[in-house]
């Protein structure tokens, strides 16, 4: 199997943020917080021009699961022997840290080992997509977000604070209404994957980790929901969920003409996004590709 992409048909989004609701729902994140967006898709927005000359476009983003991940290289947990994985120094073979890729042959996928993870934050300082507080660098995204140590990141979950007074329902309230037993979302959609490399990854996060977007892999693998690898459900909830088919998974490899990437370029590039041709793209080689112009409507 080659290296997973993606495709993003500006020309099909309408900045509607499906994609955005659906990963949250599906993958149970965490609300925005503490300088940390948490959603895994998202999309980031932008309105140039003054009245009556404006233009607003809407650009949806995620992981772009790169094909030389900086988030990789700067993990500085010791790599394992681990032939699913693309090579680490000391290991050719192939090698697993905290924060690994898999190999082409397994989809290529970025994923990463909540167990050994030490929580140093350098995969969220090394990547071009993302940021360590996104209130202090004016950012709408960060690919990689990161749970704080001391704080559970489902804790707001037990507020027993109404909205609306005697109107709306607390958090509470709203999990005991559905007997939840844990700290988590009372719509908890739960999962538990195990890939190639024997490490599960599944859908809560905890204190001291860093969480990103995994292609929804436990999806792309579940043959109970499509005959092939990209039919029916067997896709990741952003794509499955797109009213306007804007999302498109690719898993043969094939190039995608006309296509665009993003460009990181330092922790700014959420606030003026910059759009080059995948031969201009530095050494990160991003596997989400754009194609077509968004446009108002």
């Amino acid at each position: 199997m080659p290296q997973y992409k993606m495709k993003i048909d500006l020309s099909k989004c309408v900045g509607c943020g499906t994609c955005a609701i659906s990963c949250k729902l599906g993958n149970n994140t965490p609300k925005r917080g503490s300088g940390q967006t948490f959603n895994r898709a998202d999309f980031i927005t932008e309105t140039t021009g003054s009245f009556p000359n404006t233009k607003w476009t809407a650009l949806p983003v995620n992981c772009n699961h790169c094909t030389n991940p900086a988030c990789v290289a700067a993990c500085p947990v010791a790599p394992v022997a681990d032939t699913t994985c693309e090579p680490q120094p000391g290991l050719p073979s192939g090698g697993r840290k905290a924060m690994y890729k898999l190999n082409a042959a397994n989809g290529g996928i970025v994923l990463h080992d909540d167990s050994r993870c030490i929580g140093c934050r350098l995969c969220q300082r090394a990547c071009p997509y993302s940021t360590a507080n996104v209130g202090a660098q004016r950012a709408q995204f960060s690919v990689i977000s990161y749970n704080p140590t001391l704080s559970e990141p489902y804790g707001y979950l037990t507020s027993s604070q109404q909205a609306v007074l005697d109107c709306t329902a607390s958090e509470s309230e709203v999990r005991d209404a559905v007997t939840m037993t844990d700290i988590a979302p009372a719509y908890r959609n739960s999962w538990t994957y195990t890939p190639v490399t024997g490490v599960d990854v599944n859908d809560l996060r905890t204190p001291g980790n860093v969480e990103k977007c995994y292609f929804c892999i436990h999806r792309l693998k579940d043959a109970t929901l499509g005959a092939t690898e990209n039919a029916g459900d067997r896709r990741p909830y952003c794509v499955m969920a797109c009213p306007a088919q804007a999302r498109e998974l690719i898993i043969d490899g094939s190039a995608i003409s006309g296509a665009k990437v993003l460009a990181g370029k330092s922790y700014t590039y959420l606030r003026k996004v910059v759009l080059t041709t995948p031969t201009t793209t530095g050494k990160s080689r991003p596997n989400v590709f754009y194609v077509g112009k968004f446009s108002n409507r």
